[in-house]
């Protein structure tokens, strides 16, 4: 079952994936949840799992649903109410009423700094070979701003264990690639694509992706929603204070 909203290119669908957020500001409750049907007045849900946020979610409370879809992320207002149907609590959301599409270019400029080792991995990768301290200037839900020690040229692939990815539970290290390179007063920049789950396996016959544990199922769909999620509410932060 599915259910098609206007302006949307692919449906919602039974066992997708969404966020519930309770507010708008930095102080929302944050919960995550799937669709289990499409009833007569809404969507039915599985009880909501609490992320984090002060704002706790309510009977009857309107809230935000988003959802990553595989061109950008939509935002839908609506109500949740609970039910209780011969003993078994219901959680209901109210038919989604579009608000916005956020491309994934908009997280492309989130200030946010965090430490990053990286090393350049290409065919005569070795264990031994050596790891740059280096830092972020902006994260998105795709890519980061990386400061770099010496010169990574345009299209190199980078092994990078990120600091930030370890407080959020995304699994390190994982693979990027640079997609254009910069100087701002003699510092250089090279801006990074992370490489998702689903692209790595494009790039085993050129690189050794065995010999690293765990990195071809690095960086999955649900890494990049917890990055994806974070971004968003940093957005939130910094636009309270004036900085967006």
């Amino acid at each position: 079952m599915q259910l098609s909203i206007p302006k949307i290119p692919e449906p919602l669908i039974v066992w997708e994936k969404i966020e519930i957020l309770t507010s708008d500001d930095i102080n929302a409750g944050v919960y995550t949840a799937r669709i289990e049907d499409f009833v007569e007045d809404g969507m039915e849900i599985t009880k909501p799992e609490i992320l984090k946020g002060e704002v706790l979610l309510r009977d009857n409370c309107n809230v935000i649903i988003s959802v990553t879809k595989s061109d950008a992320i939509y935002h839908f207002r609506s109500t949740i109410h609970k039910k209780n149907v011969d003993g078994i609590e219901r959680y209901v959301l109210s038919h989604p009423v579009f608000v916005r599409r956020i491309q994934r270019r908009e997280f492309a400029r989130v200030v946010y700094s965090t430490p990053v080792e990286y090393t350049l991995f290409h065919k005569m990768y070795k264990e031994n070979q050596e790891w740059h301290r280096s830092y972020s200037w902006d994260i998105s839900g795709s890519g980061l701003l990386l400061e770099t020690k010496d010169f990574v040229k345009q299209d190199s692939i980078l092994l990078m264990k990120i600091q930030l990815f370890e407080e959020l539970d995304i699994c390190l290290p994982v693979l990027g690639q640079s997609h254009r390179t910069l100087l701002d007063n003699q510092t250089r920049l090279s801006g990074v694509a992370l490489i998702p789950t689903h692209e790595i396996s494009g790039y085993e016959n050129n690189l050794p992706i065995g010999m690293i544990k765990g990195l071809s199922n690095s960086f999955s769909t649900t890494d990049q929603e917890k990055l994806i999620s974070f971004v968003f509410n940093q957005q939130i932060e910094q636009r309270k204070k004036g900085l967006l």
